[in-house]
Order: C-alpha cells, then structure tokens, then sequence
C-alpha cells in the first residue's frame, strides 16, 4: 500500500505470499533448530492430530472467512459501492 503498486502487479502477489507462509516456515525451522528428534515428531504429531479441535471450532473456522467476505459485499452495496472487487 505504500509503494502506491496495484494488487495485481508482479512484486505485489509474491510478497503476499510470502506474507503468508513465512509464520509457517519460520515455527518449522524453530522447531528443527530447537528441538531434538522428540520433540520434531510431537511437532508433527500435533500438526495433524485432528481430534484436537472441537467441532463448533471447525465450524467457526470454516464459516468466518466467508462471513466477512459476505459482509464487506454487503456494505459495499449499502454504501453505493459497484459489488465488484
């Protein structure tokens, strides 16, 4: 946004990416430079145990993205937006 660049110009799109992975791969490399073999599988093993998260928190993951999406369309219509991206 301070460059002044539009969201779809080459830079852009990749540093959002890397915005976007970079809180994952530096817990990996933590985990991997802090921890012994132990304690990397346990990483893993939590990463993917499932059974840890109840369903109402499933549900509240999976339903808020498109919530807040529904809901910014819905006041950019109210406030006279065109109700395109």
């Amino acid at each position: 946004m301070l460059s002044g660049l539009k969201f779809d110009e080459p830079p852009v799109p990749i540093l959002i990416a890397l915005g976007g992975i970079g809180p994952m791969v530096a817990g990996i490399a933590l985990t991997y430079l802090t921890q012994d073999r132990q304690g990397q599988r346990d990483y893993w093993r939590r990463i993917a145990d499932f059974k840890r998260i109840s369903p109402g928190w499933y549900a509240f993951i999976l339903l808020t993205v498109p919530a807040v999406v529904a809901l910014a369309a819905l006041l950019d219509v109210l406030f006279a937006g065109t109700g395109r991206a």
